[in-house]
């Protein structure tokens, strides 16, 4: 049952905003999840690891940032357009 749930999650999240978006929250929501298990269980957290959670972590901040940009300038695309219209 929650398996079906989180699908239908899954799907109304890539209908409402985009693929990159839901797999930008996946991604974060695993990172977190391992992060939490190794703080909760006292694993060992060595330095490949520690490197691969700043790849990550890394890698999501540009997605984010290269998505913002790329909306702020659309919307500036389009205020422009609708003033010539105007």
């Amino acid at each position: 049952m929650c398996g079906a749930a989180g699908t239908f999650f899954i799907f109304l999240s890539i209908i409402k905003f985009s693929s990159l978006f839901v797999g930008i929250v996946t991604t974060t929501r695993k990172v977190f999840s391992i992060l939490l298990s190794v703080i909760i269980n006292n694993h060992s957290f060595g330095t490949n690891r520690k490197l691969g959670f700043v790849l990550v972590m890394l890698g999501i901040i540009i997605n984010l940032r290269g998505s913002y940009l790329h909306s702020k300038k659309e919307s500036a695309e389009l205020a422009k357009k609708l003033k010539k219209e105007k």
